[in-house]
């Protein structure tokens, strides 16, 4: 699945919330731990003894409280560099792209182009996944829900490279996978529920994922210093450096 850039800047991308945080830190759970534990004097005081805590070099994030929005800066976008992070840095949202995916697939849904119970072989032929050998169907609102049975480990079918046929590769690797559940009985995380909801969306509009996305989400929102990163644009000097591999390893 593609990734969204985002300037911290615009008040429509208070998605980023913490993003850097959320990008560097061990987990979820070491973060909230950190939070409910501590006893800060300020927002200033929380994040830098989070920041210190978990090893996180630099952070980006928004306050909002009573209609008053603010736009605070920690830290450093490249280390090596001595490089701070300001309001024009730009960070990955990674996972967080799925909402937007999401929210596409509900537009979708309300212009009449597809509809969430829906079976993914009506748009997709060729995925026909198994569990116990025996080929089970998997809706869009099951996709949407975590709860087709992909098994979260499909994440490494998806393929490496920069190349235009990226999805399509991705959808190849997984269209007979063998499922953990029976679809619908149990949520597992799977990024690969996502890259076949983005295929859906291909397939229904006759655009390409980013393009759609940017054309009926982005620009709509007035999120104009937003982007959907290929691999195929030239990388600008306001993005920050990533620190950690994986969210769940160091």
């Amino acid at each position: 699945m593609k990734k969204i850039l985002s300037k911290t800047g615009t008040l429509t991308v208070c998605v980023i919330l913490l993003i850097a945080i959320i990008t560097t830190i061990a987990c979820w759970d070491e973060l909230g731990s950190l939070v409910r534990t501590g006893n800060y004097d300020s927002t200033d005081n929380m994040v830098e003894t989070i920041m210190a805590k978990s090893a996180t070099p630099g952070v980006a994030m928004v306050v909002s409280e009573r209609g008053k929005t603010e736009y605070k800066n920690y830290g450093y976008a490249d280390v090596n560099n001595q490089k701070r992070v300001t309001e024009e840095s730009l960070f990955e949202l990674g996972s967080t792209t799925k909402a937007f995916t999401a929210l596409a697939v509900i537009l979708l849904e309300n212009e009449g182009y597809l509809s969430l119970s829906d079976s993914i072989t009506d748009y997709i032929p060729s995925f026909e996944p198994t569990i116990m050998g025996e080929k089970v169907n998997i809706t869009i609102h099951q996709l949407l829900a975590h709860t087709s049975g992909i098994p979260p480990w499909s994440i490494r079918l998806i393929p490496e490279g920069t190349t235009e046929d990226m999805l399509e590769k991705t959808i190849h690797n997984v269209s007979d996978i063998a499922l953990d559940t029976y679809p619908g009985t149990a949520c597992n995380y799977a990024t690969v529920n996502y890259d076949i909801l983005a295929m859906i969306i291909e397939k229904v509009t006759g655009k390409r994922y980013q393009d759609y996305m940017t054309e009926n989400i982005l620009v709509p929102l007035g999120m104009t210093d937003s982007y959907f990163s290929t691999g195929q644009e030239k990388e600008t000097d306001k993005l920050t450096k990533g620190y950690r591999v994986f969210l769940e390893k160091a």
